[in-house]
């Protein structure tokens, strides 16, 4: 994929998909992009945009730096609202954001966390048609804070403000986790670390645009900090296109003679908790014919179980082994898709 210093997401949204996954490094202008979009439609057609991202903490942080920096301003050609000399084409109101047209202030984004899914329905307006999903693919260590199923509420959030006209989703993500849960909910295939360029699925509704941009050294300090970070897992994920933490992980096959310990279900995965010796073993195949446990009951096991707070207790081996390190995968998809029963175990 031939690609310059930064992102050209008009070339990716000219393939008219609903959703649009764009994942870059940092610093590939993914955000700025967007946020110019966003105000330039709002300025000359009045068009409209939601701001997501997972964690309200991450939309309070956000709200205070949206907009701010002064090459995104000149980038934009935004001018901040003076109350005294009553010039100005742009303002912020809580977490709201107001362009001034044809002489009117009329808000061009509103920024919402995952979990205020319920209130978008106040803005129901035909002529927003476009939502900003930023850092969507969290760490699997945060993917356990978020109560709820976030994939569940974001689509809740896209029909409750699609109703009947044409929403846009764009989905901007670094390498933050080994697994895609959006590719996970529509069954697509999780994109290889070495693919580059644009890909569309189911009929072309779903994009991935995947840009392996390394970390630019544009002067001696740069360069300085790359040395610094080499051979760190931070350094991997900066320089060499890892998802983040990944290395330090234990990768190991099950033996052949380890005992099946617990069969899960959980967000679209399946995985398959082995035994031997005290040591265990996490793989993500399952023997359908055996007992699944899931955290929701989803009926598509032959003998599927809920995971039950009193059952914690027969779990206690598996914690140790946990919190002795003792436990292996076969997987860095693995050990991202079993953290929600981590979390189910207050691990």
């Amino acid at each position: 994929m031939n690609k310059s210093t930064y992102l050209d997401g008009l070339r990716v949204l000219s393939y008219n998909a609903i959703i649009n996954e764009i994942d870059s490094n940092r610093n590939y202008g993914k955000t700025w992009c967007f946020l110019k979009r966003a105000f330039k439609r709002g300025l000359k057609k009045g068009k409209k945009t939601l701001y997501v991202r997972t964690f309200k903490k991450e939309i309070k942080e956000a709200v205070q730096q949206l907009y701010q920096q002064s090459d995104l301003q000149k980038f934009c050609g935004i001018e901040f609202y003076d109350s005294k000399t009553k010039k100005g084409n742009f303002k912020k109101v809580g977490r709201t954001f107001y362009v001034k047209r044809q002489n009117k202030w009329v808000w061009f984004m509103k920024c919402y966390a995952v979990s205020d899914a319920n209130a978008v329905r106040s803005c129901d307006d035909p002529e927003m048609d476009t939502i900003i999903y930023e850092e969507y693919r969290t760490t699997a260590q945060q993917e356990k804070h978020f109560r709820g199923n976030r994939i569940d509420l974001f689509i809740d959030m896209f029909f409750t403000a699609k109703r009947n006209h044409k929403v846009t989703i764009i989905l901007l993500g670094n390498r933050e986790n080994p697994i895609n849960p959006f590719c996970t909910y529509f069954g697509i295939p999780q994109q290889k670390n070495d693919f580059e360029g644009i890909k569309t699925f189911r009929n072309g509704s779903y994009l991935i645009c995947q840009i392996n941009n390394k970390q630019q050294c544009n002067n001696d300090y740069d360069e300085q900090v790359q040395k610094l970070f080499k051979g760190t897992s931070y350094g991997r994920y900066l320089y060499e296109n890892e998802a983040k933490g990944q290395s330090k992980l234990q990768l190991k096959k099950a033996p052949a003679e380890a005992f099946s310990y617990v069969q899960l279900h959980l967000n679209g995965y399946d995985l398959h908790v082995k035994n031997l010796g005290g040591t265990f073993y996490i793989n993500d195949k399952i023997d359908k014919n055996k007992p699944v446990y899931v955290l929701e009951r989803c009926n598509k096991y032959k003998i599927e179980r809920i995971l039950l707070k009193r059952y914690k207790t027969l779990f206690t081996s598996f914690i140790n082994a946990v919190a002795s390190n003792n436990v292996f995968y076969n997987s860095h998809a693995t050990y991202a898709a079993i953290q929600p029963f981590y979390k189910w175990l207050s691990i």
